[in-house]
């Protein structure tokens, strides 16, 4: 993986989207992990026919994940119940390959 000084060069002051699909998810993490170091505000995951978003998002719950939802307004209970305002703030629309793929 590439340094965070060569990672924030890569992303610049607004950032950059790629697909998470064909990282491995300890990868996805260590990048999410550079990404927030970094101070950008959100990493979005994709809902593509590849990986899972929800599995994901599951994985970047992680305590610096939380801390910044509940931040954002989320409470304890929302994060631990996967509540319904939650979701739709976080989960855009499934492309149309991915609903057909389940």
């Amino acid at each position: 993986m590439a340094t965070r000084t060569d990672l924030r060069v890569a992303l610049g002051p607004v950032g950059n989207r790629a697909s998470l699909d064909p990282i491995q998810i300890g990868e996805v993490l260590d990048f999410a992990s550079a990404v927030e170091d970094l101070a950008f505000g959100a990493l979005w995951v994709n809902g593509s026919a590849g990986r899972e978003p929800f599995a994901v998002l599951g994985a970047l719950g992680q305590p610096n994940y939380r801390a910044n939802l509940r931040r954002g307004g989320y409470t304890e209970e929302d994060l631990d119940t996967v509540s319904d305002p939650l979701v739709d703030a976080l989960v855009a629309t499934r492309h149309a390959a991915a609903l057909r793929a389940g």
